[in-house]
């Protein structure tokens, strides 16, 4: 679906535009309880960090202008919880933040003028930057290095 809307994005003056992604907190710390689910976020969590890399990179001038965010979410309570039986009945089916409480930060996260790359609920936010720290820091020598090499991403 990117790459269909990528065209009207860079046929325009190159006017700010972003590209918003939604994976979960699960995606980089997994529960074992929903393998699928955490699976399916980690790799949109994948995606947003290579297109990222890809728009901004040295051989895309045309798209420097996009920026990609992703949301990542915690547990929040919508309807979603309630029609899992297993919750349910473990008095599980109410975890997680009030979804006011979410979109309130989230939404003034979004709207706060700084560049965020990733925007994550101030609840696990730290947990999460521990996570992946190494891993970003791996990540960037890496597409660096491979640069250096020629690759044209």
């Amino acid at each position: 679906m990117t790459t269909h809307f990528l065209p009207h994005l860079t046929s325009l003056s190159p006017s700010p535009a972003s590209i918003f992604l939604v994976s979960s907190g699960l995606s980089v710390i997994p529960f074992p309880r929903c393998p699928n689910y955490c699976a399916s976020k980690a790799a949109l969590h994948s995606l947003a960090w290579s297109l990222r890399t890809q728009l901004s990179g040295p051989g895309s001038p045309a798209t420097h202008h996009i920026r990609v965010v992703e949301l990542l979410p915690p547990a929040v309570q919508t309807e979603l919880h309630p029609t899992q039986p297993d919750l349910v009945a473990s008095g599980q089916d109410k975890m997680g933040l009030p979804l006011a409480v979410y979109a309130d930060e989230t939404w003034a996260d979004m709207n706060s003028g700084e560049e965020m790359k990733e925007i994550a609920h101030s609840v696990h936010r730290d947990r999460l930057r521990l996570a992946e720290g190494n891993k970003k820091e791996a990540y960037e020598g890496f597409v660096g290095m491979m640069r250096e090499r020629g690759a044209k991403f």
